[in-house]
């Protein structure tokens, strides 16, 4: 009967250690989010538009992090997205085409608040501030019977991004979980440089000029979306 009472009260503790992640642990991160779709409409008779889209995003976010108290984590983070969209509608008399891509890097800092709901399983509330450099590119090309014309704008983002994000982890060992991020509050301040090419019956026109802008939003799109995997040690 001790035997048994001395095993539960170890498997208890073993639990309760489990269900905690100690001041001075330290974890890296890997997060990769990739989406894609495709949607394609053909044309039944000469009246109607053909159109077609393409689009697919690759977002990868590595991190260490230190715990400077239980069940709270602050560290450093990097990242890249690309993402590419191509649109294009034809009819008999007309063709139109375009063509978005971004492509950016990241560093910033974190901190990431954990409660388990269970021994191996928490939800967690994560804040960042990073600084992102992008550039953005966007074709329109489009021709009829009459002519061809173009529209082309680059633009050089500079920004600083402040956010914060809900996710679960899900512990399968006490040194490994695996992560799910979804959803951001976020609050950017760009600084944009532009460069835009315009072509219609023949004649070029460039402009380059810069911008500042401000933006708080909520994004709930598939691209907020992330998985990732931790690992803890001491």
């Amino acid at each position: 009967m001790k035997k048994i009472f001395l095993t539960a009260c170890l498997g208890l503790l073993t639990q309760f250690c489990f269900a905690q992640l100690q001041k001075g642990t330290w974890t890296t991160t890997g997060t990769i989010g990739y989406s894609q779709s495709n949607d394609k409409k053909d044309a039944l008779n000469d009246s109607q538009i053909k159109f077609e889209r393409d689009y697919k995003s690759l977002q990868l976010l590595p991190s260490v992090g230190y715990f400077i108290n239980d069940n709270v984590e602050v560290g450093l983070t990097g990242g890249y997205k690309n993402s590419e969209m191509f649109v294009k509608s034809t009819s008999v008399r007309l063709t139109e085409a375009s063509t978005y891509g971004t492509e950016s890097y990241s560093a910033g800092v974190y901190t990431r608040l954990y409660k388990f709901l269970s021994n191996n399983f928490a939800l967690y509330g994560q804040a960042n501030v990073n600084y992102i450099s992008s550039d953005v590119s966007y074709l329109f090309e489009g021709e009829n019977a009459f002519n061809k014309y173009m529209y082309a704008n680059n633009v050089a983002l500079r920004n600083v991004s402040v956010s914060i994000s809900p996710g679960v982890s899900f512990f399968v060992h006490d040194r490994i979980s695996l992560n799910a991020i979804y959803g951001a509050l976020s609050y950017d301040k760009y600084n944009n440089d532009h460069k835009k090419e315009e072509m219609f019956f023949g004649q070029n026109k460039i402009s380059e000029y810069s911008t500042s802008n401000y933006d708080l939003r909520l994004d709930l799109s598939s691209q907020s979306f992330n998985l990732g995997v931790s690992l803890y040690f001491r």
